[in-house]
């Protein structure tokens, strides 16, 4: 049996990423860093591949049986098409992996991106989306 599965996940825009935050207590208040975008790319990229290989390894790990033989999994972000205005969904990743694959998998001594590249994973950047939220 197939699993498909399908999660939406934040736009970059629509996490905190602080690099730092600090109390100042002439001024009672909390002032906050944020991430440089170059450090945030790569920290979302790490969020999301360890997000996947967490959500396969406890489907597997889950269902004991061994009914779902293979997991299709499919990652999108929702926001705003830049270039119609209309809400949309873009995907930021697919994959599709059997169980017979991933069980051989140990988790503790991979590398999370060569490992999702291993199983031919794709990445996408929805770079033509903007978040609907308001900060």
């Amino acid at each position: 049996m197939v699993l498909k599965v399908k999660t939406t996940l934040p736009l970059t825009e629509d996490l905190n990423f602080l690099s730092e935050a600090k109390y100042i207590a002439s001024k009672d208040e909390i002032q906050m860093k944020q991430l440089p975008k170059s450090d945030v790319k790569i920290f979302y990229t790490e969020i999301l591949n360890q997000l996947t290989l967490r959500t396969l390894h406890e489907i597997f790990e889950s269902e004991y049986k061994g009914h779902v033989q293979r997991i299709e999994f499919h990652a999108v972000s929702e926001g705003t098409d830049l270039k119609t205005g209309q809400q949309c969904q873009a995907s930021i990743l697919e994959l599709g992996v059997e169980r017979s694959y991933f069980v051989k998998i140990d988790l503790s001594k991979i590398d999370p991106e060569p490992c999702l590249d291993g199983m031919g994973c794709k990445f996408y950047k929805p770079q033509q989306l903007r978040s609907d939220k308001v900060a």
